[in-house]
């Protein structure tokens, strides 16, 4: 996936200027290792799949670990430490908190609270939506994030439907793509020919 192709797919979605790049640049690099100068760089949001068929939400993830795809068209995936591009990323691996109320992320989700268990995924870089502005703040186990990063939450969550449309279209492999536009126009004219 090259930036261009993600900043089209997401050009038409509200909040766009923080989906298209993720909010990550050289200036302010996705860390998967706390940074002593911005330690926000370690959070954001991600579309999380909590069961097969979930079609997926908005969550507040912490970057554990990050993999790249070193060049070339056999090159192999390896851990790096920061990265300046979001579609530099193969998968990012991170602790996922749920929100809980308002600008409050719980650390142990509503399904596994008997267990007293965190929840962990590895996502790929279509997932991962946008990094904060600030670093939230801890509060036990649980994270409480800005205003203005509440705001853009509120915002995504508003949009998800719209969201996880695109970010299906980034991940769907081009043949899959091409054959359901095929097959999509196939039908069209079956039943162009069935009405005549």
């Amino acid at each position: 996936m090259t930036l261009n192709k993600r900043k089209k797919a997401f050009a038409h979605v509200p909040g766009a200027e923080w989906l298209s790049e993720a909010r990550i640049s050289a200036v302010r690099p996705l860390c998967s290792i706390d940074s002593p100068l911005d330690s926000g760089s370690r959070f954001g949001f991600v579309l999380f799949k909590k069961e097969r068929n979930d079609r997926g939400t908005v969550m507040l993830a912490k970057v554990l670990a990050i993999y790249q795809k070193s060049g070339g068209k056999n090159g192999r995936h390896a851990w790096t430490e920061t990265v300046t591009n979001v579609c530099t990323i193969s998968n990012v691996a991170v602790q996922v908190f749920e929100h809980m109320v308002g600008p409050q992320f719980r650390a142990i989700h509503n399904s596994l609270t008997l267990m007293r268990c965190n929840r962990f995924a590895l996502i790929s870089s279509t997932h991962f939506l946008c990094m904060l502005t600030s670093p939230p703040r801890p509060q036990l186990e649980n994270q409480v994030i800005s205003e203005g990063d509440f705001r853009i939450f509120k915002t995504l969550q508003t949009n998800t439907s719209a969201i996880i449309k695109f970010v299906t279209a980034l991940s769907s492999k081009p043949r899959c793509a091409q054959r359901a536009r095929n097959a999509t126009v196939q039908d069209s004219d079956e039943e162009d020919l069935e009405n005549e």
